[in-house]
Order: structure tokens, then sequence, then C-alpha cells
């Protein structure tokens, strides 16, 4: 489906579409970051298992990094 539209998509991501939506019925601001730590395939256990999952840590610190700094920068109402 999303493959015969366009072959170069990367990624696709579905799940944070039901929390999205609900804030927006409730009028309840909200940003969703995504830290991306493997395929998402039969590779995903062996990526976990390097290093205890440290390749799932340091995308989450990215993740983290990114949202303080645009905390920092007053991009995000505290």
């Amino acid at each position: 489906m999303v493959k015969q539209r366009d072959r170069k998509y990367l990624a696709i991501e579905m799940e944070s579409a039901g929390i999205l939506a609900s804030a927006y019925t409730h009028g309840i601001d909200s940003l969703i970051i995504r830290c991306i730590s493997d395929f998402g395939d039969k590779r995903k256990k062996e990526l976990d298992g390097i290093g205890e999952g440290i390749l799932r840590q340091y995308a989450m610190n990215n993740g983290l990094a990114l949202l303080w700094r645009m905390m920092k920068l007053g991009l995000i109402d505290t």
C-alpha cells in the first residue's frame, strides 16, 4: 500500500496516531518524539543485544536532548 505510492519511505510510525487524535479532540497540545533504534524486523533482537541495549539507550538520549533543547529555546511551552 504505502510502498506502492513511494518506495523511498524509510520508516513509518503509526502508534502515536491514537494519542495525537485523542489530544486533539480534547484540545490538548501534544508532541511526539520517536527515537528509532532498530530496523523493526528480524534484526531487532540482535541489535537490542548489543551492549545490553545501548543502541536503544543512545536513541532515547538523542530524543531527550532534542526535547530539552527545544524547551531551552522556548519552542515548547512548559
